[in-house]
């Protein structure tokens, strides 16, 4: 009942951030370059599976092909989403394993998480619309952080090295410009982490 609840809570806080996805993706679409254009319609239109998501967008994203990191977040948002049906729906068969992803899989994983936080650490995140993509990115990855470190297979778990390079990335936030939702979301993300990963130095 314990893991069902903290799923539950998961299921909430991705839902809410996959929902304010759509939103992103749907306003800016016009205003993309040609490939962050042909990333969101393939969000949109045929990722219906995680590795759908990761073959078809994840594996193919750079910070030159995705300058702000907003189709990484969002693919990270989406990919949460999914994990957390199928997670709720192996525990309800009393399933051994919660990940259904391959070492390819979680490798792909760890480059889209590597293009975001790439992007928060060489990007001016002064507007507010990209800080929300971006906390929303790094709550995404907690959730997958913690779902994947249930796996029985240590290659299928996110590394320490992508989870601190994540961490790292929020130090680049102006603080003045945080406000009380992105700070509450980005301390969740932290101690999210810290049960994966014993050497964080969390940023001040």
């Amino acid at each position: 009942m314990k893991n069902l609840t903290a799923l539950i809570i998961l299921w909430l806080i991705v839902m809410g951030a996959d929902a304010f996805a759509r939103n992103v993706a749907k306003s800016n679409s016009l205003q993309k370059p040609p490939h962050s254009k042909k990333f969101l319609q393939l969000l949109q239109s045929s990722c219906h599976t995680p590795r759908d998501l990761l073959q078809n967008i994840g594996q193919h994203l750079s910070t030159s092909n995705d300058y702000e990191g907003k189709v990484a977040s969002l693919v990270l948002i989406r990919l949460a989403k999914l994990m957390i049906t199928i997670d709720n729906k192996q525990f309800e068969l009393h399933a051994k394993s919660s990940s259904t992803l391959s070492n390819q899989d979680v490798t792909v994983i760890s480059h889209v998480c590597q293009v975001l936080s790439t992007c928060i650490q060489q990007r001016d995140y002064n507007n507010k619309l990209m800080i929300d993509t971006a906390v929303d990115g790094i709550k995404a990855a907690a959730v997958l952080s913690r779902i994947l470190h249930r796996s029985s297979v240590i290659g299928n778990q996110m590394s320490d090295a992508t989870i601190m390079n994540m961490v790292d990335s929020c130090g680049s936030f102006d603080p003045q410009i945080l406000e009380p939702h992105h700070l509450s979301g980005l301390i969740w993300s932290f101690d999210c982490f810290e049960q994966q990963c014993d050497y964080l130095n969390i940023p001040e």
